[in-house]
C-alpha cells in the first residue's frame, strides 16, 4: 500500500524481534516454575523411599501419576514421568532417561538432583539418605532463586508496559501518518 517505509521497517522489526523474546520469556518462566518445584519433588521422593518398601523406579512413578490427574502445573513430576516411560517402555537405561530430564529442563538444581541420584545408585548409598541431605541444599538454592526471581520481575513488568504502550501508540499514530502522507 501507500505506507511509508519507516512504518514497514518498524512493523517488520517488531515481528522479527518479538517471537524470540516471547520464547525466551516462556522458557524462563518454565524454568522458574521448575526451580520452585525441586525441593517439594525431592521431599516426595524422600517420603516414598524412606520406608524402604519401594524402589527409585516406583518412587519416580508415584508423583508422575499424581501429576497426570492434578489440576496444578507439576512440570518436574511430569518430566520425571516422561523419564519413567522412557526407561520402562522406551528402551532407554535409567541413567539415560534421568540425564534426559536434566537436559530438557536446563535447570541446575535438577541436574544436581539427577547427578545425586545417579551417584547414589552407582555407589549403593541409600537414596533416601542422599535425598534428605540434598533437600536441605535444594531448599537454600530455592530461597535464593525466589529472591532473584522477585528482583527480576519488577523491570520486566515495566518493560512489558512500555512495549504495550508503544504498540498502542503505533496503532493510533499509523493512520494519522498515513493520512498526512496522502494529504
Amino acid at each position: 500500500g501507500g505506507l511509508p517505509k519507516l512504518i514497514y521497517v518498524a512493523m517488520v522489526s517488531v515481528f522479527v524481534i518479538y517471537p524470540p523474546l516471547k520464547l525466551r520469556g516462556l522458557i524462563r518462566n518454565r524454568q522458574d516454575a521448575i526451580k520452585a518445584e525441586v525441593p517439594f519433588y525431592i521431599l516426595q521422593l524422600y517420603v516414598a523411599l524412606s520406608a524402604g518398601m519401594i524402589t527409585i523406579d516406583q518412587a519416580i512413578a508415584r508423583p508422575a501419576r499424581t501429576a497426570e490427574t492434578s489440576p496444578s502445573d507439576e512440570i518436574l513430576a511430569r518430566e520425571f514421568g516422561i523419564a519413567h516411560a522412557e526407561y520402562s517402555i522406551g528402551g532407554k537405561s535409567l541413567e539415560e532417561a534421568l540425564l534426559g530430564v536434566a537436559r530438557r529442563t536446563q535447570v541446575a538444581a535438577v541436574g544436581n538432583l539427577v547427578g545425586a541420584l545417579l551417584q547414589g545408585m552407582r555407589t549403593g548409598t541409600p537414596l533416601a539418605d542422599i535425598l534428605l541431605k540434598y533437600e536441605v541444599q535444594a531448599r537454600e538454592i530455592w530461597h535464593q532463586d525466589m529472591r532473584d526471581f522477585k528482583n527480576r520481575k519488577m523491570p520486566s513488568v515495566t518493560i512489558g508496559v512500555g512495549i504495550t504502550m508503544f504498540g498502542g501508540l503505533l496503532i493510533i499514530v499509523t493512520p494519522l501518518i498515513v493520512s498526512l502522507a496522502q494529504g
